[in-house]
């Protein structure tokens, strides 16, 4: 059918038939969905000394917090206000989070 390996195509046979879609109908849609989707805002995240800190210099996002998972709930939601701020599409916004590893000098 599309010439993939056996698994994915029925993986996306199984998915296509629980949607209650032609596998035509499904990928088509699939497709189409990623082309038109809005872009990703890049929020750029690392740790350094236990103090996670993430960054969007698209948004003007500049925040830290204790936790990582703390850092992601204030960021998915500061990021639609900001985002309507600098008057960009505040109501499709789409995060892609970019894990930096933080260097560390090693000792003389």
């Amino acid at each position: 059918m599309l010439n993939l390996p056996d698994r994915l195509e029925a993986k996306i046979q199984r998915l296509a038939q629980q949607l209650g879609q032609p596998v035509e109908q499904f990928l088509d849609k699939l497709v189409n969905d990623y082309l038109t989707a809005a872009p990703a805002f890049v929020v750029n995240v690392w740790c350094h000394e236990a103090v996670w800190t993430a960054e969007c210099a698209a948004l003007g996002l500049l925040i830290e917090a204790d936790t990582y998972d703390g850092l992601l709930v204030t960021v998915r939601q500061l990021a639609p206000a900001l985002a309507q701020l600098n008057r960009l599409d505040a109501d499709n916004i789409r995060l892609r989070f970019s894990h930096k590893q933080a260097g560390h000098r090693l000792a003389e």
